[in-house]
């Protein structure tokens, strides 16, 4: 109780195509690469600090 929450929203009704390119890591093997899966991550927050806003990587985070 009292503690930085950890979150993720995401939108039931969006898609996405996966795109390895378009991800963070840098690895760019993915077995999911030109699948079209449900659901999209909208936000993510890591012990109360936003990680992803707006469907994209808060900028410093991977610093």
């Amino acid at each position: 109780m009292g503690e930085p929450a950890n979150l993720v929203l995401i939108d039931p009704a969006a898609t996405r195509t996966i795109d390895p390119r378009d991800t963070a890591s840098l690895s760019r093997n993915n077995p999911y690469a030109g699948l079209t899966l449900p659901g999209e991550v909208v936000a993510t927050f890591l012990r109360g600090r936003p990680t992803v806003q707006d469907r994209a990587l808060v900028e410093g985070v991977m610093a």
